[in-house]
């Protein structure tokens, strides 16, 4: 492999070769592969104790000039540009299912003389098409910026630093606002030991206490900026929480309370129902006596069991000749009815008894009433 020219070093450059041994001669650059010319902007150096940095200082780049085979892969390029700026172990990386997880750089691409300008390098496709569009031309050549940032736990022990910026100054209404809730604290001061609240305005003629709290303040103090009328230093704004609460119980006033418990208690005791205990335990022993034991354990009498009524018969079905031959009736009702077709006695409760007088003489139609209803009830059969 051949060395670099001069003509072919920027200022700063030096040369790295970061092909391996194993690899065939390369097509490119007369054998020494793909020209890649790496910039890095690097980290300020951390101040010295009692330094402070200068604005818009610039901090000077790094430029180097490596040639590194066509067939290397991507974590091998950046090994090898890495290793030629100086800076091996400083800027951490791997390369992990085909996503670049670069820990304190980020690092773009460029190709002089094409659309492609400052590409982002973060997965091995990217490195694939940055290579297949650098081999197009006669001389490949690459550009790769690398940018160093710190590291987050980097970031959290600056931030552990005591901070020097200068707070926000206040704007002219913000310092009327304070001045005027300055001058409402010290108007309202309350020195009566009873109330809990330091800054206290008296709503009313009974000298009833308002607590004026924060809310309170910037209302009364924005109402007075805004030159509402009526609004001044011994008059609030007319609104409700300016206002003491009507009824409100003083809980301060230890009298007061003691007379509203009496009072209460004695109500108490009129309208709560009276209880008697009655504690005659006459005849308790008797309970307990052997021989009342016995008697109140005896069995008493059981009530007879109500006898089971069996239910009907069901009544047989049969012919309406064989019914009458069962139930002994005259041969010539079955023989006058045999117009009818009658198919069995369970009919004979759908023919009208006018049908059947038509037939039969009254003595006649009776029997077979008769005998029907002794078939309903199953005894013939």
């Amino acid at each position: 492999m051949s060395d670099v020219g001069d003509n072919d070093m920027a200022v700063g450059d030096s040369q790295y070769t970061g092909n391996h041994d194993d690899n065939p001669e390369s097509q490119y650059n007369n054998g020494k592969g793909v020209r890649y010319h790496v910039s890095l902007v690097p980290l300020a150096p951390p101040l010295k104790k009692g330094e402070k940095r200068r604005k818009n200082k610039k901090v000077e780049t790094i430029n180097r000039t490596i040639y590194v085979h066509e067939e290397e892969s991507l974590a091998d390029v950046l090994e090898a540009a890495i290793k030629a700026i100086d800076y091996d172990g400083k800027l951490l990386f791997k390369v992990v299912a085909k996503d670049l997880h670069a820990s304190n750089f980020t690092i773009k691409w460029s190709i002089t003389h094409t659309d492609f300008k400052n590409m982002q390098l973060t997965t091995t496709d990217h490195f694939d098409e940055m290579l297949s569009e650098a081999v197009l031309k006669a001389t490949p050549a690459v550009k790769l910026d690398f940018v160093e940032f710190e590291l987050e736990e980097d970031k959290n022990d600056s931030d552990d630093e005591p901070s020097t910026s200068k707070k926000r100054k206040l704007t002219d209404e913000e310092e009327l606002m304070a001045e005027m809730i300055s001058q409402l604290k010290a108007a309202y001061n309350c020195s009566d030991k009873r109330c809990t609240s330091p800054t206290c305005y008296l709503g009313n003629a009974n000298g009833d206490h308002v607590c004026l709290t924060p809310i309170h303040l910037n209302t009364w103090a924005s109402a007075k900026l805004a030159g509402i009328e009526g609004v001044d230093f011994e008059h609030p704004p007319a609104d409700r929480m300016f206002q003491p609460v009507e009824g409100a119980d003083d809980v301060d006033d230890i009298a007061l309370l003691a007379r509203r418990r009496t009072q209460a208690n004695q109500a108490n005791k009129s309208t709560t129902p009276s209880i008697t205990i009655n504690n005659d335990f006459a005849g308790l022993a008797q309970l307990f006596r052997p021989d009342h034991a016995a008697t109140a354990l005896a069995p008493t009498h059981q009530p007879a069991p109500t006898p089971r009524i069996p239910s009907p018969v069901k009544p047989l079905q049969m012919s309406f000749a064989a019914f009458c031959l069962a139930a002994n009736l005259p041969i010539d009702i079955s023989a006058k009815l045999e117009i009818l077709e009658i198919a069995g006695p369970h009919l004979l409760e759908f023919i009208e008894n006018s049908v059947l007088d038509q037939y039969l003489s009254v003595r006649n139609c009776a029997a077979l009433r008769y005998a029907e209803s002794q078939w309903k009830k199953g005894l013939i059969g």
